[in-house]
């Protein structure tokens, strides 16, 4: 079962739930959608049950979190770790519970995760939480980043804010409805 998915360079990778701790890696090769071929399989050491998943290319390393465990782990190195291998971790914090979404800035080195409320927890890139940001609408799941532009998602609506000096505020919406 699909838990999360990101773009590792040329490269997509697709973590799984249900206890597997595979991490897939599709290569591009052409044209879509007949243009992705199975790259390599990874295990990822100790991962059951992906919620969220991205990659820091800045370091090669994909983070997620793992929703059985309440953990938020990165995994380096991921791109040479050759087909069948396993990746293990190096960061590995307690998120709190419920953890969902989770988004890799790479230009500000922040990391946003979503646990299904109206919050959004920030961690730096060792795993140490620096803030809480409140007040968006509740039960976010998903959630992207880039140079300080995030964008949420529940339901079927999307939000995105702009993050300016410690605040964070809402530039525009739409539904995907």
């Amino acid at each position: 079962v699909l838990a999360g998915i990101t773009r590792i360079g040329a490269n997509i990778a697709v973590a799984e739930q249900g206890g597997s701790g595979r991490v897939r890696v599709f290569e591009k090769t052409g044209g879509l959608p007949t243009g992705i071929n199975r790259n390599k399989v990874l295990r990822v050491q100790d991962g059951r049950h992906f919620h969220g998943i991205d990659y820091d290319p800045v370091t090669d390393t994909v983070w997620g979190t793992e929703y059985e465990q309440n953990r938020i782990r990165s995994y380096p190195n991921i791109g040479s770790v050759s087909d069948g291998g396993t990746v293990n971790y190096s960061v590995n914090v307690d998120g709190g519970g419920g953890l969902q979404g989770l988004a890799v800035d790479s230009v500000t080195r922040r990391i946003y995760v979503t646990n299904g409320s109206s919050s959004v927890k920030i961690y730096n890139m060792s795993g140490t939480h620096i803030e809480t940001w409140s007040g968006h609408p509740e039960g976010v799941g998903a959630i992207a980043a880039h140079d300080d532009t995030i964008w949420t998602g529940a339901g079927t609506n999307i939000r995105i804010y702009t993050r300016s000096g410690g605040n964070y505020t809402q530039t525009s919406s739409f539904s995907v409805a």
